[in-house]
């Protein structure tokens, strides 16, 4: 089955297997002939060996099955391979381990590069699952066998899959999965598996998942069903490993722990045949290998049938009596034939079929008049050994929009900016912080005017606005409300009577004509809708008046005695006479005392109050009367009546006044004087009231006034702004509008990144306006290895191709297609039409990149149509390279001739054309044209019928000629040069001519083949493998089927060829035998041939205690005693055989077999192994290597969890090293590496060679690993495994072959240099019989010596080089040993300290012969290998370590930097740290909630101790705004507080001074506490790096920043609450008013007596002084304190209500001047918002607020405040704010030379524009900086002394000065070098231009690209630019002064003018003169230049 691809399941459907066309009769037999039907093959191809992987469409392939008949004279049969499946990809290489991608990440990876297939899920075209695993129950798949594309074809490969074991281990450990990347080993170890190793039959292992309830009925029967190739939606369950656990009530319940599993093998179809193909050989042997791995007990599930049909030996000495025979399988015999002389013949065979839904005619629905279904119908790609078809579909006009957040470093964000291929547009929400990063990162450069334009207009609206606000304010000082104070007046008055009904208002106003009441209602509404704080003034104002008393002491006085004489009065009633009444009347007025007058009175008065005393007063007076008469009436007595009195409300008082002074003329007096004293003091008060509320709304309109002034202002610049920014938008818009019509970018955000490096992340819209445009879809038939092995040997072999979608391309619809052909090396060449424009194009590219090559400006070769016209002619030749066109113009015929370039990357005319037109005549129409493959011949067809053939060599035609009766549909030349097919049609039917080029002429013979039934459309010619296994294919969108045929072509000569002769006698015993059906028991001969048994180096993973002895029970019905034996003698012959050491542990394998139900009662898991999960785990991952690298296009590639994608590595362009290392990961050993054996001891061993040595076997028996290379270089890349050991972790790497003809040299340098890095031990295996060319052969390791200095990596190249030569027999070992030290001593004298020896291997080498393959000796010497592993020193430090140092040697090669590893390892852990600096400081931890990750040792992963509390504290986001911020700052502050236990309940009860220090002192241990966890976090990571590292002290640096932030933001300010007494507990520098965070009411309860028993709470403010009242009007005076304007005053006195004298103070512990602070100074920016704090009446003539003993300016230098103990100090002139504390210096070094150079060169995709190409490039510039000052400045100094430094070391380095004048790269060498020459690394040449000699239009190519006179030099390398050229002169302006002659040696001058700069004289220079002048090479380089 084929899964197929859900992006095309449109277009997807099964197509059923269709009965061939109706096949004529054979002239010889007159019966059809149908080979090879598919019913032949009784085992029937697998669902499993099907593709696992496609992106075209569905695709049935049947090789010989069903396909169209064909009639031939004579018919030939084709019989297939009995062990060739139909529709099975046959891989015999061995299985490359590597890891599965997670399905979420499916549509991210990709193969190899070059590879087009990716892993697609298991779904059908309708979606159906076609994975059987989603219908079982607790069954996970462990491994699973994938295919992706190889070197030499589709290989298999055993992947981890991780969705599955990411089911399994959640499912175990709930949790312990996080990713792939984070898998908690330790916590899987608290549980513990039992698993028992299943394989065996399919239908056994069925029954046993049935029995356990793993599957139901319907799902065996599906996993049992046969595979038919032709039902696509068949499920299947892929081949693999699968662990099924026991179910939870299965197991026992005290050993819940241990978790009971099945560890079960389901094979692939046939798997357990003998004589199964070798692909499938290999990955059954690769599976048991891992599955006796992690079990060790195993089960056998046997067949009646498998075992009835296992031979067993004769006799029980079967296998001993072969021990002295020899062993057959080691003899083939060849032989060297000549084949028998042959005539010219061609014979056709049916080929393979292929079905495809997408194989299909348009319908025409929806397409525009101007395209026809033959413009979009499918057609087979030509194509001389390979082969496809391609398929169309028309795509309307369709705009995209794509919205996205990314973040970008300066230079690619400046590149995108800048890019005039990109239109740009910005939104309106973009701020001006992110606008100007656009600016100066691309936007200013690209559109300057614009830019400009914007800013000056932006400038003068701001001067404009600021003008016209300074003119409207003082506009608005001038205004005032001539209205207001009339009406101020009657609300004033109003409120009085309100207060004072009884008086008259016009006493009040004296005459003043007042508005009306209603003209004032409606004046105060508009007045307080205008200004909303009016209404408070009027609150208060009426607040005010309500609790004030009249204050008049002579009025408080004549009240007191007129009550207490009244009341008298009253109580004597009309027993007191009119006389005495008067008498008492009078003395109202005296200042007699009453005491003396009272006595006498009646001692019985009435007790009945009087109407208006409050009891108390009545009561007071009668125990005054009741003493009269009885004792001496008592001063104190009278005084507490008096203040009874005092009590009595004005309002009520007055008001009765007037009544008394009608009803009571002998109060008339009194009454008068208290009026008169009334309205005195109201009409006073009144008078105030109307100034304080007047000042009041004044200042309140006037504020604002102002405000709503400058809001205006503000607004209206905004409104200009904006304004401004549309403009500048909309022309920034048009300015990019050329390329907006393809790709804009809208960008709406722009903020700077969290991190170290200057970022940027930016919210973008992509708009992508796509025109209408055909799209291509490129299908190519690829195949198997073992279809190209097949093949190689047997040329009538019928492949089994694949269908893979290798690429898409577009084309606008004006262009046409009409000549596509697949090439070599993965090449395409193209034929556009494009007839509006009047010209084709050829183009030449990889498939990967043919679209962008389209779509590219001045990409392809153009033909122009007034030259060949548009009908021309068209032909390639694939093996010479060479395209031909052929056009009648004019009358001229002639012949145009293009060559391939030497990169495949386009075409050039070689040559003028050649004219024909001599030799004809007649001038006859010529409508084919045809190469002879193989040859610089082509054929012309006339329409005559003639057909001719033209050399290019002689250019002559040939004397012969041929003559042709029917004109042929198409012409095609075979791919091996020999034949020329003709193809012509006749309704249905298909005709083949076939002429041999040989015998080319009249008499040719013709071989002629007739196709009946067909309808196919397209045709090509093709072969596979070798040019000689020709294939015809035609197309039949029909019945959407390819159909195959192949031709065996004989040409007339005599061939030889090199032929097996049988399989020596062993081979023809094979046959002769009957076939044995043994695999189930001698797969585990084969695992222990493949796989060592006993490793040198032991691998120990599994550590558990309760592991049994391994065994292998054989579940089968019959011959039980039979195992034993025969599994001994198996044992027996491999030791004898292979001879490979075994310990006896094959012997300690304990054998049964037994019926499977016996085995059940005795329990299947009884005696099997407990290992703890997670060791369980670490083993499966370590058995699987991983690929962590590849080579390709001179580049070193790293790949993430083991996948090449593209869109990763595009992800990475223009990264640095810390980037690239943060994105690499190692997939499943990142986990075990981080964490579960991060403090374990690394040693690393690699393996490396020439291709085919055995390099990955060696590997395996030395390490105990599973590398799969095989004699067909399956090794690609780099990969990896681990061995745990109980001493440390080996790492073994296996490299792929050195010299191979796939790997360039620089590629292979690329490999050497990492290996050398990296390793501990190097082995070196290599062929000395054919590698005599010792030199040669560490070419590369030479190469690779002088890229990386050894001296400024200590921790890299410190391995011993171990150079392995194989099959070395005794005799020869010392001769071979001398001859390899003869070499490399040659080497080093030649090299001197150069040689790569010394400086990569540390001088170490060991020259090992190594014996022969199955001798003793050859496993033995693995013992030496071991020891001299385990005396290398761990250089790499712990697993954790080794990590970090290996991913970072990995992004240093890729991006080419060749500084130092440890200063890359420390700025990367610089810039780890500093990313999440932030965070730690803020949460103590890496991340913020939910998931909060612990601060940890990088190095262990393991979290740091720490006292550290939850507490949150607030670090300062560039993203958030500030005003936003300040409220995160409160919040944060305010939550600290509550953290606090006695935050709420200790206050109130202490001095408020001492709760706020307390609080303080909490805060500042938390803080203390932070501190001390981020610094310990900090020192322990990186510890090990020095602190001389630029980025280590800018860690340090933002850390003190860090620290200085956090304790800013915790200091409390302790200003006195605006609301109440205590203190203000906001930041200190908070801007709201001042808030002790309270109600702000007291808590305590009244401290003075009440009738009732009942608690009364203080109505006082908190923080109140004197005692606690509940009523002050009731406990206290309630008069206006005398000093309510003050500070600090609390408004009412709170004296006793009887107080003695006339003072009133309220209970304010302190009342201060309240004058603003002279700090609030807005001329100086010295706004200090506090009011002086100096007493009242304490002179003074300076106003300081309560911060008086500190300066609130901070300091210059940091963040800090001043330290100065003067609050003043700012007002000092010239003073300095300095904190006290040190500081680090903020400049640059100054001293000469450059600080530092980036190792790593920046690399951008740019775009070229010259004047014949616009392509695009990567450029690579250099960074270079001046470092920070470290020179620290000392307390209250403002700078330090000396100059500004970098170091602290007294020879502190910088770097020379100078530039390449190329380049512009800085040399590399110390600054004033004694070395004449300069060095550096070399970047592109983008400050130079190109000089050609001849005309303006003279181009030269290079690289596949044509530059002109005058281009940019930028795409060009300074370092590789001479050896791009090859040999040629170099141009130099001209050094002879006037008019001097030139007559330097190596100099000609130029006399011709040559541009660019024409003007200019120059000369032609030489190679070593240009060289000697500018320095760029190295000496050696230079000399080779000199030759």
């Amino acid at each position: 089955m084929t899964p197929v691809n859900p992006a095309d399941s449109d277009t997807s459907a099964t197509l059923p297997v269709t009965a061939p066309p109706e096949l004529e009769s054979s002239p010889r037999t007159g019966q059809p002939t149908q080979e090879n039907s598919s019913t032949s093959h009784p085992d029937g191809p697998s669902p499993d060996q099907l593709p696992s992987q496609k992106a075209s469409s569905d695709t049935i392939i049947d090789a010989g099955a069903g396909q169209p008949p064909f009639d031939s004279s004579p018919v030939m049969t084709q019989t297939n391979d009995k062990n060739a499946l139909p529709g099975t990809a046959i891989n015999p290489n061995q299985v490359a381990p590597a890891l599965v991608p997670d399905s979420d990440d499916l549509s991210a990876s990709s193969s190899l590069p070059g590879a087009t297939s990716d892993l697609q899920p298991s779904l059908t075209s309708s979606g159906v699952d076609q994975d059987l695993l989603g219908r079982t129950k607790g069954m996970y798949r462990l491994l699973e066998l994938y295919r992706e594309q190889g070197n030499g074809g589709l290989v298999d490969k055993i992947l981890i899959s991780q969705s599955s074991i990411k089911a399994l281990i959640n499912h175990v450990s709930p949790g312990a999965y996080a990713s792939m990347t984070k898998i908690d080993f330790a916590a899987l170890d608290q549980m513990n598996i039992k698993p028992l190793g299943i394989y065996g039959s399919k239908s056994e292992i069925v029954k046993l998942l049935e029995e356990t309830d793993v599957v139901d009925g319907q799902t065996a029967n599906l996993l049992l069903a046969p595979a038919d190739p032709s039902d696509l939606n068949h499920p299947t369950l892929k081949p693999g490993l699968y662990a099924i656990l026991a179910s939870p009530s299965s197991i026992e319940p005290e050993k819940q722990h241990i978790r009971p599993a099945y560890i079960v093998f389901w094979p692939e179809e046939a798997t357990w045949a003998d004589d199964v193909i070798p692909t499938v050989q290999r990955n059954r042997v690769t599976f048991m290998r891992y599955l006796s791995k992690i079990t060790d007990q195993l089960l056998a599930l046997m067949s009646p049938e498998d075992a009835q049909a296992i031979v067993w030996s004769d006799g029980p000495d079967d296998f001993e009596a072969e021990e002295d025979m020899p062993d057959p399988d080691r003899f083939y015999t060849f032989e060297v034939s000549k084949t028998k002389d042959q005539q010219e013949d061609v014979k056709m065979s049916t080929g393979f079929m292929i079905g495809c839904r997408d194989i299909r005619s348009p319908t025409g629905d929806g397409l525009p008049a101007e395209f026809t279904g033959l413009r979009l119908q499918p057609r087979l790609v030509a194509g001389e050994t390979r082969s496809g078809y391609l398929i169309a579909a028309f795509k309307p006009e369709l705009a995209s929009e794509e919205e996205r957040s990314e973040t970008f470093n300066p230079v690619r964000l400046r590149s995108m900016l800048s890019n005039p291929g990109h239109g740009i547009s910005l939104d309106k929400s973009i701020s001006r912080d992110g606008l100007r990063i656009l600016i100066d990162h691309g936007l200013r450069a690209r559109c300057q005017s614009v830019v400009s334009a914007w800013e000056n207009r932006d400038q003068d609206y701001n001067i404009r606005n600021y003008r016209d606000l300074t003119g409207r304010k003082e506009a608005l000082r001038a205004e005032s409300d001539p209205t207001l104070d009339g009406h101020l007046k009657q609300v004033i008055a109003l409120e009085v009577l309100k207060i004072y009904p009884s008086l008259r208002k016009e006493l009040l106003v004296e005459g003043e004509k007042l508005p009306t009441v209603k003209d004032t209602n409606a004046y105060l509404k508009r007045l307080v809708q205008l200004y909303p704080r009016v209404a408070n003034e009027f609150n208060k104002h009426r607040d005010r008046a309500h609790a004030d008393r009249l204050t008049d002491d002579k009025y408080k006085t004549i009240k007191k005695r007129f009550l207490v004489i009244w009341e008298v009065v009253n109580a004597g009633g009309a027993g007191m006479g009119r006389e005495r009444q008067e008498e008492l009347a009078r003395l109202i007025l005296t200042r007699d005392k009453l005491a003396h007058v009272l006595k006498g009175l009646n001692p019985h008065p009435d007790p009945s109050p009087s109407n208006f005393v409050k009891s108390a007063l009545t009561r007071a007076v009668s125990t005054v009367l009741s003493s009269i008469g009885l004792l001496e009436l008592a001063e104190d007595q009278v005084q507490a009546a008096m203040s009874e009195a005092a009590k009595c409300p004005d309002s009520v008082f007055i008001a009765n006044l007037f009544a008394i002074q009608e009803t009571e003329p002998i109060f008339g007096d009194a009454v008068a004087e208290l009026l008169r004293l009334v309205h005195a003091e109201v009409k006073a008060r009144a008078r105030a009231a109307f100034r304080k509320l007047h000042s009041a709304i004044t200042a309140i309109q006037q504020e604002d006034r102002m405000r709503q002034c400058e809001e205006e202002a503000r607004l209206r610049l905004q409104k200009l702004l904006q304004d401004s920014f549309q403009t500048f938008a909309k022309t920034l818009e048009d300015a990019t509008a050329a390329a907006r019509s393809q790709l804009c970018f809208r960008i709406k955000h722009v903020t700077r990144a969290r991190g170290p490096g200057p970022e940027y992340v930016l919210d973008i819209l992509e708009k992508r306006n796509i025109p209408a445009q055909v799209e291509y879809k490129l299908n190519v038939f690829d195949l198997t290895q073992r279809d190209t092995q097949e093949l190689s040997s047997n040329h009538l072999y019928v492949p089994h191709p694949e269908v893979r979608s290798n690429a898409k391309f577009r084309l606008t619809p004006k262009c046409s297609l009409r000549y596509i052909q697949l090439l070599d090396k993965n090449k395409c060449l193209l034929l556009i039409d494009d007839l509006q424009a009047g010209f084709s194009r050829i183009y030449l590219d990889d498939l990967a990149h043919i679209d962008s090559a389209l779509h590219r400006n001045g990409a392809g070769t153009r033909i122009f149509h007034d030259r060949v016209g548009k009908d021309f002619l068209f032909s390639v030749n694939e093996s010479k390279g060479l395209v031909s066109i052929f056009s009648t113009t004019q009358s001229k015929y002639q012949l145009h001739i293009y060559a391939f370039n030497d990169t495949l990357t386009g075409v050039r005319a070689r040559g003028s054309a050649i004219d024909l037109t001599a030799h004809y005549s007649e001038k006859p129409t010529i409508n084919r044209i045809c190469f002879v493959n193989g040859s610089e011949e082509i054929m012309l067809l006339e329409e005559s019928g003639v057909a001719r053939i033209y050399s290019m060599v002689t250019l002559q035609f040939r004397p012969a000629r041929l003559t042709l009766k029917h004109t042929p549909e198409r012409v095609l030349s075979t791919p091996d040069g020999s034949c020329l097919i003709l193809v012509e049609t006749y309704e249905s039917n298909l005709t083949l001519r076939a002429f041999h080029w040989a015998s080319f002429g009249s008499n040719a013979k013709e071989h002629v083949f007739s196709l009946k039934g067909h309808g196919a459309t397209s045709f090509s010619i093709t072969s596979y493998a070798h040019r000689s296994c020709v294939h015809f294919l035609c197309l039949c969108p029909e019945s959407q089927k390819c159909w195959s045929y192949a031709l065996d072509i004989t040409k007339k000569v005599s061939e030889f060829s090199f032929r097996a002769n049988g399989n020596g006698e062993g081979g023809q015993s094979n046959l002769d035998k009957a076939a044995r059906n043994n695999c189930l028991i001698d797969c585990h001969a084969d695992v222990w041939s493949r796989f060592p048994v006993v490793a040198a180096i032991k691998r120990s993973t599994l550590t558990s205690a309760g592991r049994c002895p391994p065994s292998i029970v054989f579940a089968t019905d019959r011959d039980h005693d039979q195992y034993t034996r025969y599994f001994d003698n198996l044992i027996r012959a491999f030791e004898r055989t292979k001879r490979k050491p075994t310990n006896h542990l094959l012997d300690d394998i304990q054998i049964h077999a037994s019926p499977l139900l016996s085995l059940k009662t005795h329990g299947l898991h009884s005696g099997v192994s407990v290992f703890k999960f997670g060791e369980w785990f670490v083993e499966l991952f370590c058995l699987i290597p991983i690929h962590i690298a590849i080579t390709s296009s001179n580049r070193f590639i790293p790949l993430k969890d083991g996948v090449y994608s593209s869109d990763y590595e595009r992800s990475l362009l223009g990264a640095d090293v810390g980037k690239i290392i943060e994105s690499l990961s190692f997939g499943w050993y990142e986990s075990i590496f981080r964490s579960y054996m991060a403090t374990t001891p690394v040693k690393v061993v690699t393996s490396m060679g020439e291709q085919s040595v055995g390099k990955s076997y060696a590997l395996n028996h030395l390490v105990d690993t599973s590398f799969a290379g095989s004699a067909m270089r399956c090794t690609e890349g780099v990969w990896l495994s681990l061995t745990p050991t109980r001493e440390a972790l080996v790492v073994a790497i296996d490299f792929e072959g050195v010299q191979s003809i796939e790997r360039s040299a620089q590629e292979d340098t690329l490999l050497v240099l990492f290996n050398a890095a990296i390793s501990n031990l190097v082995l070196f295996r290599n062929n000395f019989v054919f590698s005599r060319d010792i030199a040669g052969l560490f070419a590369s390791f030479q190469s690779s010596s002088s890229v990386l200095d050894p001296a400024s990596n200590p921790t890299l190249f410190q391995s011993t080089l171990a150079i392995i030569i194989r099959d070395v027999t005794d005799s020869d070992k010392i001769e071979i040993v001398k001859e390899f030290q003869l070499k490399f001593q040659k080497i080093v004298h030649e090299e001197q300290e150069q040689n790569f020896i010394t400086r990569m291997h540390s001088g170490r080498l060991d020259i090992i012969p190594w014996p022969l393959l199955d001798s003793p000796r050859f496993y033995s010497s693995f013992g030496f290998l071991r020891s001299r592993l385990e005396r290398q020193p761990s250089t790499h430090g712990p697993a954790g370590v080794f990590l970090q140092t290996l991913k970072t040697l990995m992004a240093k090669i890729k991006v080419c930097d060749w500084g130092s590893l440890d200063q890359n390892l420390a700025s990367h852990r610089a810039q780890q740290l500093l990313s999440v600096l932030p965070a730690a400081l803020s949460y103590g931890s890496t991340t913020a909630d939910p998931d909060l990750e612990p601060l940890k040792d990088m190095d262990t992963d393991k979290a740091l101790p720490s006292d550290d509390s939850n507490a949150v504290f607030y670090i300062r986001n560039p993203e958030i705004p500030l005003d936003e911020e300040a409220r995160m700052k409160a919040q944060f502050l305010s939550k600290l507080r509550e953290s606090w236990s006695f935050h709420a309940p200790m206050r109130q009860t202490m001095p408020d001074t001492d709760w706020i220090k307390q609080l303080a002192l909490h805060l500042q241990v938390l803080t203390q506490e932070r501190i001390q966890h981020v610094r310990n976090w900090i020192t322990t990571n990186i510890s090990r790096f020095s602190e001389d590292n630029a980025e280590i002290r800018n860690l340090q640096r933002a850390f003190q920043d860090g620290i200085v932030e956090i304790q800013g933001n915790i200091e409390l300010c302790g200003s006195v609450c605006a609301f109440c007494s205590l203190l203000c507990v906001q930041g200190k520098q908070h801007e709201d008013s001042h808030d002790c965070g309270t109600s702000h009411n007291c808590v305590q309860n009244c401290e003075f007596d009440h009738d009732e028993e009942l608690l009364y709470s203080c109505c006082l403010g908190a923080g109140h002084a004197g005692r606690h009242s509940c009523d002050t009007s009731s406990h206290s005076c309630g008069q206006i304190c005398d000093l309510h304007d003050a500070g600090g005053c609390m408004q009412t006195c709170s004296l006793p209500a009887d107080h003695l004298g006339d003072e009133h103070r309220c209970s304010a512990r302190l009342h201060t001047c309240n004058r603003p602070c002279d700090l609030n100074d807005p001329q100086k920016s010295l706004l200090c918002e506090g009011h002086c704090v100096t007493e009242w009446d304490e002179p003074h003539t300076q106003h300081v607020c309560e911060d008086k003993l500190s300066c609130p300016i901070q300091c210059q230098l940091c963040k800090r405040l001043c330290a100065q103990r003067d609050h003043l100090h700012g007002l000092v002139s010239g003073s300095v704010h300095l904190c006290g504390q040190k500081h680090s210096c903020i400049e640059i070094c100054e001293m000469p030379g450059v600080c530092d150079i980036a190792t790593s060169p920046q690399s951008i995709e740019s775009t070229f524009t010259g004047r014949h190409e616009v392509f695009q490039y990567t450029k690579f510039t250099q960074v270079a900086r001046q470092l920070p000052c470290v020179i620290p400045i000392e307390p209250d100094e403002i700078s330090h002394t000396g100059p500004h430094v970098h170091s602290t070391d007294p020879k502190v380095f910088h770097f020379c000065e100078e530039r390449c004048p190329s380049c512009s790269y800085f040399c590399t060498l110390p600054l004033d070098h004694t070395q004449l020459e300069h060095e550096t690394s070399h970047g592109s040449m983008s400050q130079t231009t190109w000089s050609i000699d001849g005309s303006d239009d003279t181009a030269v190519e290079v690289q596949g690209h044509k530059y002109a006179a005058g281009d940019s030099g930028a795409p060009m390398l300074c370092s590789l630019f001479c050896r791009d050229m090859g040999r040629h002169a170099h141009i130099s302006p001209c050094r002879s002064s006037g008019s001097g002659v030139c007559s330097q040696p190596e100099v000609e001058h130029i006399d011709t003018p040559m541009a660019p700069d024409p003007d200019m004289p120059k000369d032609w220079i030489s190679h070593r003169l240009f060289w000697a002048r500018s320095d760029p090479y190295s000496s050696n380089e230079q000399t080779e230049f000199s030759k």
